[in-house]
């Protein structure tokens, strides 16, 4: 009798050692397919970098056009010297020749001393690196300043890339954006306050406290950011279960805390 084709069959797992491996599934399992999520990252933060470059190229764009038919000669020098107005002049005047005496011959009432140096003094240094007119120095430290906000700005927004957008355009290209493209203290001054929050948002204390003495050598206004950082000191304290009394005892117990706070308006002392 002819043996059926199933009766030649030899089985294919003879003992359990020969069972198909499930090593394949398993790492399937634990480690799953990470590409896109790593690919919206990525396109995440060349977003977060490209926006503000964006915004920052058209608000150049759109002023340039707005004065070019007022310069002399085209350039960028020209153009910067053009957007040099009010304050300006003070901080090229610092920033070239330092404070005069007071009072100043003929003008009891005027001097730079009116104005703080950190800024000045910042282009000052740039410039003996590289030599190029102030102005321009300046502008472009002022598009720099005003470019690393809006980066320092993304966390301090929630990471909404919506919030973050505006911001950018608002700050580079909006109908202010001159404050903050040209020789004055506002580009510096909103990069550090951004600095300064990112800090206590991060507990971050001793970073705080660098970033408010830069900022209080900025402008005058700038020593204020020190209730800021108290305030942010006493809402961790009380989460942490501690009264409004013992307040005082934990930060003279927090050195880092101390310092944060008595260095806050070291840039003002400093000028004085």
């Amino acid at each position: 009798m002819r043996k059926s084709g199933t009766d030649n069959l030899v089985p294919a797992i003879k003992s359990p050692g020969d069972a198909p491996s499930m090593k394949g599934a398993e790492q399937f399992e634990i480690f799953p397919d990470y590409g896109p999520r790593i690919n919206r990252r990525h396109m995440v933060a060349a977003a977060v970098v490209a926006v503000p470059l964006l915004f920052g190229f058209t608000g150049l764009a759109i002023r340039y056009a707005a004065v070019a038919s007022t310069l002399a000669e085209p350039g960028f020098e020209a153009y910067a010297r053009a957007l040099c107005r009010w304050d300006c002049h003070w901080y090229v005047d610092i920033s070239e020749r330092g404070y005069e005496r007071f009072p100043i011959p003929n003008q009891s009432n005027v001097g730079r001393w009116g104005f703080f140096p950190f800024y000045p003094l910042l282009v000052a240094v740039i410039r003996a690196i590289f030599p190029f007119p102030t102005i321009v120095v300046a502008t472009v430290a002022s598009l720099a300043c005003s470019y690393a906000a809006c980066l320092v700005a993304w966390p301090l927004l929630k990471k909404n890339m919506q919030a973050y957008v505006l911001y950018c355009a608002f700050l580079l290209s909006g109908p202010f954006s001159f404050h903050f493209t040209t020789f004055l203290s506002e580009p510096l001054f909103v990069l550090l306050t951004s600095s300064v929050f990112l800090a206590l948002k991060r507990s971050s204390y001793p970073a705080a406290g660098i970033s408010s003495a830069l900022l209080s050598a900025t402008r005058l206004v700038g020593v204020l950011v020190v209730f800021a950082t108290v305030i942010e000191m006493f809402q961790q304290h009380r989460k942490g279960g501690g009264s409004p009394l013992s307040f005082p005892r934990w930060v003279l117990g927090r050195p880092d805390l101390l310092v944060a706070i008595l260095i806050s308006p070291a840039g003002l002392f400093a000028y004085i």
